[in-house]
């Protein structure tokens, strides 16, 4: 199925909406996509990441997950 990601800068907080399945195969999409992000200035330096799309995720999911939270803190 794959992942879809969306940005979004909402009352002052950037927002990434995830859609689909966040697995091995995905991971590295969502971090090349956090890094695009990250490297632009935006405004704000809050950040959230909505799963409510997404329908699985596994551990590398989970990894990606903290790993772009760690690479948009250090922004």
């Amino acid at each position: 199925m794959g992942i879809e990601v969306k940005f979004e800068e909402k009352k002052g907080v950037n927002v990434f909406y995830v859609k689909g399945e966040l697995d091995f195969n995905e991971s590295k999409d969502l971090k090349n996509i956090v890094y695009d992000h990250k490297n632009k200035e935006y405004p704000s330096k809050k950040y959230l990441f909505n799963l409510k799309g997404v329908i699985y995720i596994d551990s590398s999911g989970i990894g990606a997950l903290i790993s772009s939270q760690s690479r948009l803190k250090s922004r």
